[in-house]
């Protein structure tokens, strides 16, 4: 009986964890930064408007996780995915900012 309840219990934290890969999507990967001693300012110019659309998918993959992490409902462990993954693209567009930062002031050197 207890290896039943095991189980049940571990399948249902699987398909809730497939429920929660299915509902939220985000296959978005964090734009790179070009060269600063070659770009152009149409190069600037378009990565900003890449990371802005980057930064919009993941305001919305953001919102799905917080319905997921919200939701009493669910599992503990698939409410915890949900924050482990909402922080971890915290940490992803945190690096990605940096980023942008030392090429914004690498190509403002390299331009005036």
């Amino acid at each position: 009986m207890i290896k039943a309840v095991v189980s049940s219990a571990a399948v249902s934290a699987f398909l809730m964890s497939s429920a929660l890969a299915e509902e939220c999507k985000f296959d978005g990967k964090a734009p790179s930064m070009p060269d600063a001693q070659e770009a152009t300012a149409e190069d600037r110019e378009a990565k900003i408007s890449e990371i802005k659309e980057y930064q919009s998918g993941l305001n919305a993959y953001r919102e799905c996780l917080t319905t997921i992490y919200e939701n009493a409902e669910l599992e503990m462990e698939v409410r915890q995915e949900a924050l482990d993954t909402y922080n971890a693209t915290i940490e992803k567009e945190t690096k990605m900012v940096e980023a942008w930062q030392a090429f914004n002031q690498e190509y403002k050197e390299a331009n005036t």
